[in-house]
């Protein structure tokens, strides 16, 4: 969890196809022709985020994620659909034993057919494909970073805050001790900083 917001960028360019739900309600919807047009329509997007959200509507071929990001969040119902819409997408795929956590995450049963690599490959594009890693991508970074403060350092100031590292310690040095995985930087406050380092967890700022 501790990139958690890197995955922004990886979303927004692996742009997968495929492995969309059968049910015609949970269908992906792709809209190629307006965007090589250049006429599809962007909301009205402001706020911090208004660049990254203008780019995610372009790039992500999801009509179900275009929909539920064009009012600038993403409900807690929303996320439910987006798990659902994944979770179909997996046993269509001939997945077995699946399921997603409402605090995030999911499990699946391995299939005995496929190797390790190829059943993450079908994890991710039925993620990708279906809306859900752009949906699930918001979802955390608009209850914890609302007003996209630079990550990284609001990680380490708690980590500084909460004693784990001294006063002084730069970003670079942060991701050091992490790469050292001194006892230290696999604790539950260290998790803490990385998981909720602005402290928003728990605090929703709209009326979900």
């Amino acid at each position: 969890m501790r990139r958690y917001f890197l995955m922004l960028t990886f979303v927004g360019c692996v742009l997968l196809s495929g492995c969309a739900p059968h049910s015609s309600a949970l269908k992906v919807t792709l809209d190629e022709e307006a965007l090589q047009s250049g006429n599809l329509a962007i909301p009205d997007f402001t706020g911090p985020y208004k660049d990254d959200l203008i780019k995610y509507y372009q790039d992500v071929k999801s009509e179900f994620f275009r929909k539920v990001i064009a009012d600038q969040w993403v409900s807690d119902e929303e996320f439910r659909e987006a798990q659902e819409r994944a979770r179909i997408c997996l046993e269509d795929a001939g997945f077995t034993g699946v399921e997603y956590f409402a605090q995030g995450g999911s499990t699946f049963a391995n299939r005995s057919d496929l190797g390790q690599s190829e059943m993450l490959d079908l994890h991710e594009e039925c993620e990708v494909s279906t809306g859900f890693a752009a949906t699930e991508i918001w979802y955390g970074m608009l209850r914890r970073n609302p007003d996209n403060v630079d990550w990284p350092t609001a990680e380490r100031d708690c980590l500084v805050k909460v004693g784990l590292l001294p006063e002084g310690t730069t970003v670079e040095e942060m991701n050091q001790w992490y790469s050292s995985q001194a006892p230290e930087s696999r604790s539950q406050l260290a998790y803490q900083c990385s998981h909720d380092a602005l402290g928003y967890l728990g605090d929703k700022k709209k009326g979900d």
